[in-house]
């Protein structure tokens, strides 16, 4: 009798279904070279797995998503309690790997009245903590990606506002863009303003007009010495007509040679005659208006005290000239030692804002590499096989109970 009722109670006491899943945690390296997850930054917290897969709410999402009839039937309180009693069915054996290195296991059981369930919650909870453990540090990176992305933004809007300011700045007092560039020779061109002040024109003028003033000083001199007039003698009233009168003797011995030949009473005679007492005439008048010279003194204007004049206002309107060019190189001269002092300044903002730029630049390019890095880095854990977490054992429901043992039970009821 004793006997029956052992066997009795070990049929009829409640009977409890152990099951358990496992995951590794390896140390990979994407097939491509680029940076994945880094697996010793995971196994840190590895020794806290059994706190981090047993979480109270990560729990209550996978018991939620299975539906179960008794849970889903009851009250907020008694769900809460449900949970509570479930937490304590679920223990997580964590196995870290030495010195960081090498791959770390993870075992996680439950015990359950239902074999079936002890299967899917195994399952559930197993898939949860490497999802939501995955997306945890893919949103950590994301969200640094963004960071990231904002001091770049902020790095670029620095290094173009530090240039607009130098380029602004060099617009405003005419200085060249490639003004403080080493030059040919690794040498740096002067500042126009300084070349300008410091150039001889000021000297050459001063000179031309020292000598000009003494020129002026000796023409003015030679003007005074020189006398006013001159006289000049000249030969006036004599008129002489010696080539025409040759000319009509010439002309009447052609024509008593055409006479020559012929009788007085012959017409050809008689007109040469006729021309020869015509140009006798001629001559008789041209003989008497010639008269003889006369000379007379004149006194007339100095040719070389005109030319001294002349020389003199040509003299005075150079002077004048250089010295107003004097005037204006003095004027620009205090001009350009009021903007040369001031250029000190304003070459040590440049400086300032041309170094400021320089490292805006450099904070610019370093971050842009971080974030081309951290972007890298998102895109590939993006990915599925970027998992470093791989299921070395399916939960699978138990086919014999764990509790209570039958062969115990029969065995005292023997005893």
């Amino acid at each position: 009798l004793v006997i029956t009722a052992s066997i009795a109670l070990a049929k009829l006491l409640p009977r409890k279904y152990s099951a358990q899943t496992g995951i590794e945690l390896r140390e990979s390296q994407l097939p491509t070279g680029g940076q994945g997850f880094n697996p010793r930054q995971l196994q840190q917290d590895v020794a806290n797995t059994p706190w981090q897969v047993k979480q109270f709410e990560r729990v209550k999402r996978v018991v939620e998503k299975l539906e179960w009839a008794d849970y889903t039937d009851l009250s907020a309180p008694e769900k809460h309690e449900y949970i509570r009693k479930l937490l304590d069915t679920i223990s997580v054996l964590p196995t870290a790997s030495k010195n960081g290195q090498g791959s770390s296991l993870i075992t996680i059981k439950a015990i359950s009245d239902d074999p079936l369930r002890a299967e899917q919650l195994l399952n559930r909870l197993r898939e949860a903590y490497v999802s939501e453990v995955l997306e945890r540090y893919r949103s950590d990176a994301r969200q640094q990606l963004t960071v990231l992305a904002n001091q770049k933004q902020l790095a670029e809007a620095e290094t173009k506002l530090k240039d607009e300011q130098a380029s602004a700045l060099k617009k405003k007092y005419g200085i060249s863009a490639t003004q403080q560039a080493p030059g040919g020779g690794r040498q740096r061109d002067e500042d126009p303003v300084y070349t300008r002040k410091n150039n001889a024109d000021l000297l050459i003028v001063g000179s031309a007009i020292a000598a000009d003033t003494a020129a002026l000083a000796t023409l003015k001199q030679q003007f005074k010495d020189t006398p006013a007039e001159l006289s000049e003698s000249e030969i006036t009233g004599g008129i002489s007509f010696d080539q025409d009168i040759a000319d009509i003797d010439n002309a009447i011995e052609d024509l008593r040679e055409t006479q020559v030949g012929y009788k007085p009473l012959s017409t050809t005679y008689i007109r040469a005659e006729d021309k020869i007492l015509k140009l006798q005439e001629k001559k008789r008048q041209l003989t008497e208006r010639v008269t003889s010279p006369s000379a007379a003194t004149t006194m007339k204007p100095n040719p070389a005290r005109a030319l001294l004049q002349a020389q003199i206002q040509v003299k005075e309107l150079v002077l004048r000239s250089s010295e107003a060019q004097k005037a204006q190189l003095e004027a620009d001269q205090k001009t350009l030692a009021a903007q040369q002092a001031e250029r000190v300044e304003i070459y040590k903002q440049i400086g300032e804002l041309d170094r400021e730029a320089q490292a805006a630049a450099e904070n610019y390019l370093k971050t842009t590499g971080r974030f081309t890095d951290q972007k890298n880095f998102v895109d590939n854990v993006s990915e599925g096989w970027a998992n470093p977490f791989e299921v070395t054992e399916q939960a699978r429901a138990p086919i014999q109970p764990t509790s209570p043992n039958v062969v115990l039970v029969i065995g005292g009821g023997v005893v």
